[in-house]
């Protein structure tokens, strides 16, 4: 018995570290700007400018910015049929980060995050790089529900038109244990010339850049989505009609037609999942709920112009 208690100790605590490793309960893992000058000690470089690490990294083994997504938007639609499980969760940080609403699955906190040193490089940046880097992001995870990112807001404002590169890099800590891993993921995420893939040989392409993921979302998994969207479903139905005198009828219009386009972009990424045999009946489900939702929208919006 005293071996056996051992053994589930030794196991627990495997496990404990492992889920360190990846992000998980209580790690605090980042994203790091750098500032590479176009111009070092007389020698002009064509990378330059505020970068994320990742994005340099990329750039550094030869990728082009035109062979490259750009926005988060384009990444998820690039997902969406290759391996939707990470279209979906990248949507709902991208709404997230929008939001900045402190009561969801990802919550941002503004502060100046301390530095991690998790970078794990295996190359040396370029001379016109050297010393600049600077944590914007670190993630934080205590259990299944929520997931903090504590950022450094004006970093991340210069890093708007990467911002893809960011949210890509931090939700990959879900899947990978080591920073290196996640940078070449994210790079080959984030390049078109992979975009005419199929899912299947898609992620076969992916299993050899880094440790081997499946991302196949499961039917628990794509339930818990449909059931998601029915609750909110029953939200949207006990909204009432916006009313004509109201004096904040522009602002109350601008709000509703928000939430409702998230809502049915939320559902048409699900729709474009190929459920096979089993899971029909989420797609019939689906569909069901986008009509529900064209019809409420109808009666909530009747009186915006």
């Amino acid at each position: 018995m005293k071996n056996l208690n051992l053994g589930i100790l030794v196991i627990l605590c495997l496990t404990h570290l492992s889920s360190y490793a990846r992000g998980d309960f209580g790690a605090a893992n980042g994203g790091d700007k750098v500032l590479c000058r176009y111009q070092h000690y007389g020698i002009y470089y064509q990378i330059g400018g505020d970068l994320f690490l990742d994005k340099l990294v990329a750039r550094m083994d030869g990728v082009k910015e035109k062979d490259l997504f750009s926005t988060t938007d384009e990444v998820i639609g690039h997902l969406i049929q290759k391996l939707p499980e990470l279209a979906i969760k990248l949507k709902k940080i991208l709404e997230s980060y929008k939001s900045k609403k402190q009561d969801g699955e990802f919550v941002w906190k503004k502060g100046n995050p301390t530095n991690v040193s998790d970078e794990n490089l295996f190359i040396e940046l370029p001379n016109n790089c050297k010393g600049t880097l600077k944590q914007i992001v670190r993630r934080v995870r205590y259990n299944q529900e929520r997931v903090y990112f504590y950022y450094a807001e004006s970093e991340m404002k210069d890093l708007e038109d990467q911002l893809s590169w960011i949210l890509v890099h931090e939700m990959l800590w879900d899947y990978y244990d080591d920073a290196n891993e996640v940078r070449l993921v994210n790079n080959f995420i984030h390049q078109k010339k992979y975009a005419n893939l199929q899912g299947w040989k898609f992620l076969n392409e992916l299993n050899k850049v880094a440790s081997r993921q499946s991302f196949e979302p499961s039917l628990s998994f794509l339930e818990a989505e449909v059931g998601q969207l029915g609750v909110k479903l029953d939200t949207l139905r006990s909204v009432m009609p916006i009313r004509d005198d109201s004096d904040l009828l522009k602002e109350d219009c601008r709000i509703m037609r928000q939430k409702i386009k998230m809502f049915d972009l939320l559902i048409k990424l699900l729709l474009n999942i190929d459920f096979d045999v089993t899971e029909i009946h989420l797609r019939d489900e689906l569909n069901n709920i986008l009509v529900q939702v064209k019809t409420e929208s109808k009666r909530i919006l009747k009186n915006c112009k």
